[in-house]
C-alpha cells in the first residue's frame, strides 16, 4: 500500500562523479565505490 502525499524518498546516491576539473579526486572516489 503506497502511502500518497510523501513522495517515495529515493535512496541516497554516492557522491555524484565530480566535474572532470577534479580527475584525481575522481579517480580516488570511483576506486572507493568499487
Amino acid at each position: 500500500k503506497n502511502s500518497v502525499g510523501k513522495p517515495t524518498p529515493k535512496k541516497k546516491k554516492p557522491k555524484q562523479i565530480p566535474p572532470p576539473s577534479k580527475d584525481l579526486e575522481y579517480g580516488e572516489l570511483y576506486a572507493t565505490f568499487e
